[in-house]
């Protein structure tokens, strides 16, 4: 797809900046994203490191080993095969051009009894984030099939349209070195996503001032559900804030997220510190779980009188 807006066009201006992986980053990608076997022969136990190829004899049947060569952690398998195929997923975060950019890359090894392993690093695409919390996809071109990795490896990068593929491929390895651009840095990202998206939070953050208040209280339970579940956070945010005013813990945020929803249709007031901060979160949840039920059973017995009316 053609760049058509300036911050398009900004993006693929800037793409040509990045830099090629590091010789430190391909060895942390191949320790980290990939599995790492030993093969054994079942008859003369002898043992081959398919990592490196170094070969050794041994007759312990632990699950795993370290190779005497490489120093590796292996995975001990007993098997008559020579060829293996790995194949994973990392990211790397950086800034270019006043954008955050997370970088998708695949890493593809092919594994041969006695030879030394030569994976091939390959860029798929890129999130590029502005400052205002706009988010475009720099890709290279996917090709027909339900397989999350059908790349054409030889097509250039352009602007693509997001979907649901680039954001699981964007929630994959990370490479633990990174460089954040002020903007995020100053709303309390700091690298670490917390089982969240990296993605969705990082536009969450820059657009969303309750995003950033759950990241610098430190609430991260809270952050995910707040990003990650259909509750309207609108609605409870000035209940939160008057429970963390008061120090409550919230032990289960659904549980009372789904308690003040129930609170709500009481006609019971959702701001009352008395109601908001129970001593027994479930007892109180499941006291109106059975209120309801209640006032639901009376209202379609009333509904069935005025339909048999």
């Amino acid at each position: 797809m053609l760049a058509r807006t300036k911050n398009q066009k900004n993006i693929m201006a800037s793409g040509g900046y990045l830099r090629p992986l590091t010789a430190k980053q391909k060895e942390w990608a191949f320790r980290n994203s990939v599995e790492h076997f030993a093969y054994r022969h079942p008859k003369s136990h002898k043992c081959t490191c398919m990592d490196c190829g170094h070969q050794w004899k041994s007759d312990r049947t632990a699950e795993h080993c370290h190779c005497p060569n490489c120093k590796a952690r292996l995975k001990m398998v007993d098997t008559y095969a020579r060829i293996n195929k790995q194949k994973a997923c990392f990211n790397v975060l950086t800034t270019c051009n006043g954008y955050q950019v997370l970088r998708i890359f695949f890493i593809i090894v092919r594994l041969r009894k006695g030879l030394k392993a030569n994976p091939a690093y390959i860029e798929v695409g890129q999130y590029w984030i502005n400052a205002k919390g706009k988010a475009e996809v720099r890709s290279i071109r996917r090709t027909m099939g339900y397989y999350i990795d059908s790349f054409a490896f030889g097509s250039a990068m352009e602007i693509r349209n997001d979907d649901n593929v680039y954001r699981q491929l964007a929630d994959q390895w990370m490479y633990p070195r990174y460089s954040i651009i002020p903007e995020l840095r100053r709303n309390g990202f700091k690298g670490e996503c917390h089982n969240i998206n990296p993605v969705k939070l990082m536009v969450s953050l820059l657009t969303n001032p309750i995003t950033e208040t759950l990241m610098k209280l430190g609430d991260y339970e809270t952050l995910r559900h707040s990003l990650e579940s259909h509750v309207d956070w609108g609605r409870y945010w000035n209940s939160y804030k008057i429970a963390n005013r008061h120090g409550y813990k919230i032990g289960n945020i659904s549980l009372w997220c789904d308690y003040l929803s129930m609170l709500d249709r009481s006609g019971k007031d959702i701001h009352s510190p008395s109601l908001i901060m129970p001593k027994d979160l479930k007892a109180e949840h499941d006291k109106y779980v059975e209120k309801l039920n209640r006032q639901r059973a009376k209202e379609r017995m009333e509904a069935d009188r005025k339909r048999a009316a």
